[in-house]
């Protein structure tokens, strides 16, 4: 028997719901092919369109989400600490002129 939520693999989900944009495959066609009702493949197109390509397997975007913001605070630690050296050594040299 078959879990239905690991029959298809992220990837071949992207593939099935990239075919529903063309205007040559009708959405009966497209379920018949894939043995699927269409609105496993309409929920699959409104998340990739929400989302990108891993959305369709609907597990990660949280995770991502997060790292991403994680990063982002990293990255702004870095310039500030960045800015504070450099306005040291801007006070260091101009006391160096005078």
């Amino acid at each position: 028997m078959t879990d239905k939520k690991t029959r298809f693999t992220p990837d071949e989900k992207v593939r099935i719901v990239l075919q529903t944009f063309n205007p040559e495959i009708s959405m009966a066609e497209l379920c018949r092919q894939h043995n699927l009702v269409p609105r496993t493949i309409y929920n699959w197109k409104e998340r990739f369109l929400e989302g990108g390509r891993s959305s369709p397997e609907g597990s990660n975007a949280g995770r991502r989400e997060r790292l991403h913001g994680r990063e982002v605070s990293d990255l702004k630690r870095i310039i500030g600490e960045y800015a504070v050296a450099n306005a040291a050594l801007k006070k260091t040299l101009e006391g160096g002129r005078e």
